[in-house]
């Protein structure tokens, strides 16, 4: 009797050991065959990118060698395919979704087609804040103006309460008046169901940094993005705290375009005749995770002149 008892604990055992086993974030050696018709000095990679449980494909992001000088963007039907030098060693995967799968070290071998599969884990649905949006105007004399805010995704708070618009009375020296109260700024804030790391020119234009360094990080940052002493503080005291929770950090800085094409659009009357909106997404590791799909940023410079407009916030990944 004893002996079919432990028979059944063993069989279990086996079970949850195997369900516990799927991976994720991973990747797959599928097949590496020779092909003459791939050009000397060469291999062609190629392969799928999906989800472990659901078995989905991934249609967002690609697949490159270390220094990004061949990559291949991944397909609607989550494949990829691109030519890349055969003495490379090591080459990763990456989705603004779904993060890094970087490979070890591989042998490429000369004008062979070499398959790989990556599997990553699902794609994360939860809702992300845009928080603390803050809007300053300045001008040299007093001035009315009617401001008007689509977000991408619904506004949670503002304050003062937004109404159709704001209507702002800016006074001297960034002050503003609505409806006979005083203001420093604007606010608002907003709930996104998809935001997410913005791949351009092959890759993830960023930083990445260890947070002691974070204070010293966001000064330089905003100093070449062209923040005043005075934005740079409030973003500061606001931000460098919750970044420094972690060891390091992943930081991207969204600025003009592509803060109104995927945080909010904004319209002013009478129009800014200097505009600046910066949007900063960070995501935060315990462990040092070396990304390799950054880029180096560049900031255009901000000339700051007449009736002007800036406008800052950020989220958490």
């Amino acid at each position: 009797m004893k002996a079919y008892i432990v028979l059944i604990i063993v069989l279990f055992s086996g079970q949850q050991s195997w369900s516990e086993s799927l991976l994720v974030n991973t990747y797959s050696v599928i097949s590496d065959v020779y092909a003459d018709s791939i050009p000397d000095g060469k291999c062609l990679i190629k392969g799928s990118v999906y989800m472990a449980y659901s078995e989905s494909p991934v249609n967002k992001g690609y697949v490159s060698d270390l220094y990004r000088m061949k990559q291949g963007l991944i397909a609607g039907d989550g494949t990829y395919q691109f030519l890349m030098d055969a003495k490379t060693t090591k080459i990763f995967f990456y989705s603004p979704s779904h993060g890094e799968i970087l490979t070890s070290e591989l042998i490429f071998q000369n004008k062979h087609c070499i398959t790989i599969d990556f599997i990553t884990g699902e794609e994360s649905i939860a809702p992300i804040m845009v928080e603390k949006p803050v809007i300053y105007l300045y001008n040299h004399k007093e001035l009315d103006v009617h401001l008007s805010l689509k977000p991408m995704g619904p506004m949670v708070f503002s304050y003062p309460l937004y109404e159709e618009g704001w209507k702002v009375k800016v006074k001297g020296k960034g002050v503003l008046e609505v409806k006979d109260k005083l203001y420093p700024y604007l606010f608002w804030e907003g709930e996104y169901a998809n935001l997410d790391f913005v791949i351009k020119n092959g890759g993830v234009e960023g930083n990445y940094i260890k947070t002691d360094s974070t204070v010293l990080f966001l000064q330089n940052v905003l100093t070449k993005i062209g923040f005043n002493s005075n934005e740079m503080t409030d973003f500061i005291t606001y931000w460098a705290p919750r970044m420094m929770q972690y060891n390091f950090v992943t930081v991207q800085f969204l600025v003009g375009e592509d803060y109104a094409r995927l945080i909010a659009e904004l319209k002013s009357n009478p129009k800014p005749d200097s505009e600046l909106r910066v949007f900063m997404l960070f995501q935060g590791f315990k462990y040092d995770a070396s990304p390799n799909f950054l880029v180096e940023p560049f900031f255009e410079p901000f000339n700051r002149k007449g009736f002007s407009l800036v406008e800052w916030g950020g989220a958490e990944l």
